[in-house]
C-alpha cells in the first residue's frame, strides 16, 4: 500500500507567520517533492489569528492541501478548579476531528506530543487511525500538566512509532511509557539550498558593509532564543555588528544592529552566509534547524552548552558557552573575530532534509502495514 499521511502540527508557515513550523513546512515539502501524498491539519487559534491581522504578509506557496481549522484558546490559568489549558486541548482536538474525513487506514504524522498527539490519539480511539508522534519539543515532561501526565502516557503508548530530534527526547519518551523498538532517533537537517556562498557577494546583494565583522541570529525574538543578549554580548566588543531574522516582544535596536526583522525563507542563505559567525544562545531546544542551516553554509557557530545542543554541535562545528554569560558569548565571538577557531567541515547538501524525509517516511511505511 503506498504511503498517504495526514500531518497533524500547531505550527505550519502562513503568509502572515512564516517562520511558524518552518521545520514541518520543509519535511512536508520533502515528501511531496518525493512524490509522497500529503495533506496538513494546521489548526489555528482565533487569538493567534487576531495577533497576526497587522503583521506583513509574506508571499508563500502551500507545498499541499492544508486545512486550517480555528480554534477558541484560553489562558493557562486554574478557574474554579478547572485547568483552563485542558479547554484549550480539547477545542483544539474538536477543532481537527471536524477538519475532515477519517478512516482506519488513515495514517498520521502528529507533531509534538499534546497539541497534535492528543488529536490524533482521539481519532485512533474513534477510527482506529494509525498514528506517529514526531516529538521536538524544548522542554517535554516539564511542560505536561500534572493533570495531564496519564493522559500524555497513553498517547506515547498508543502510538505505531515515535520520531525523536534528540537523545533526550528518547529518554523522555521511554519515561513516558514508550517501547524503545517504537523509536526512531534522527536529528533535524538543513534542506539544500544552505550551502557556502560568497560572503562578499551576499552582503553586496542584502547592502551590508563588506568590510565589518558580521554576527547573524534566527530566531523569535524572545528570551529563550536570546537576541537581546547576542546584542550584549555584541556591544562587549569593538566593530561588531549584528543582523537579526526574526520577530517578537525582545527586538535588538540600537546602533550595533544592521538589520532586525523576518525575511522569506528562500532569503535566510543570503543572510547566514554574509554573516562572519552564527550566535544563537538558546536556554532548551529539540533540535535546532537554525544551527543546521547556519552549519551547512559553512557559518561558525557560537550557541549553548546545553544538553541538546551538546550533542547536535560537536568539537569542530562551533563554540560552546554559558547561554546567561554574555560575556562569555563575546569572548567566543572574539575568538573567531581573531582567527582562533576554525570550522572543521560543511555538511553536505545531499545528506540533508530530502535523505531524512525519506528515512522517516520508509520507517513509518514499514511499521504502519
Amino acid at each position: 500500500m503506498k504511503l498517504k499521511l495526514k500531518v497533524l502540527t500547531p505550527n505550519f508557515p502562513t503568509k502572515k507567520r512564516v517562520y511558524s513550523g518552518a521545520f514541518v513546512g520543509n519535511l512536508v515539502k520533502d515528501w511531496v517533492d518525493s512524490g509522497m501524498d500529503v495533506e496538513v491539519i494546521n489548526p489555528q487559534s482565533y487569538a493567534d489569528i487576531f495577533r497576526s491581522i497587522f503583521k506583513k504578509s509574506v508571499p508563500i506557496q502551500d507545498p499541499c492541501k492544508v486545512r486550517r481549522p480555528r480554534y477558541l484558546s484560553i489562558s493557562n490559568k486554574t478557574l474554579l478548579g478547572i485547568n483552563l489549558n485542558d479547554v484549550t486541548l480539547i477545542n483544539l482536538s474538536n477543532s481537527v476531528l471536524g477538519s475532515g474525513s477519517y478512516h482506519k487506514d488513515q495514517v498520521l504524522y502528529a507533531k509534538f506530543l499534546m497539541k497534535s498527539g492528543l488529536p490524533a490519539y482521539n481519532l485512533h480511539l474513534k477510527y482506529g487511525c494509525k498514528y506517529f508522534l514526531d516529538l521536538g519539543e524544548s522542554n517535554l515532561i516539564s511542560t505536561i500538566q500534572p493533570s495531564n501526565m496519564d493522559l500524555a502516557k497513553n498517547i506515547i503508548r498508543n502510538a505505531s512509532g515515535i520520531i525523536c530530534v534528540s537523545p533526550r527526547l528518547v529518554e523522555d519518551a521511554i519515561t513516558l511509557g514508550a517501547d524503545p523498538d517504537s523509536i526512531l532517533l534522527i536529528p533535524n537537517q538543513a534542506n539544500s539550498q544552505f550551502k557556502p556562498l560568497s560572503k562578499e557577494e551576499c552582503r553586496i546583494q542584502l547592502g551590508l558593509p563588506v568590510d565589518s565583522f558580521i554576527v547573524s541570529f534566527v530566531g523569535h525574538f524572545i528570551y529563550r532564543k536570546g537576541p537581546l543578549r547576542v546584542l550584549e554580548a555584541i556591544k562587549h566588543l569593538d566593530q561588531v555588528y549584528g543582523v537579526f531574522i526574526g520577530e517578537g516582544d525582545q527586538k535588538p535596536e540600537g546602533e550595533r544592529v544592521l538589520f532586525s526583522q523576518t525575511v522569506e525563507n528562500s532569503d535566510l542563505p543570503l543572510w547566514l552566509n554574509a554573516s562572519d559567525v552564527f550566535v544563537l544562545p538558546t536556554l532548551a531546544e529539540g533540535s535546532c534547524n537554525a544551527i543546521e542551516e547556519a552549519l551547512a553554509c559553512g557559518v561558525p557557530v557560537v550557541t549553548s552548552d546545553i544538553a541538546d545542543v551538546r550533542w547536535q554541535v560537536d568539537s569542530g562545528k562551533g563554540l560552546l558557552v554559558d547561554p546567561l554569560d554574555t560575556r562569555s558569548i563575546a569572548n567566543a565571538i572574539q575568538l573567531i573575530k581573531d582567527g582562533k577557531f576554525e570550522l572543521a567541515k560543511v555538511i553536505p547538501a545531499d545528506s540533508s532534509s530530502p535523505r531524512r524525509a525519506e528515512v522517516i517516511a520508509k520507517w513509518i511505511e514499514k511499521r504502519a502495514f
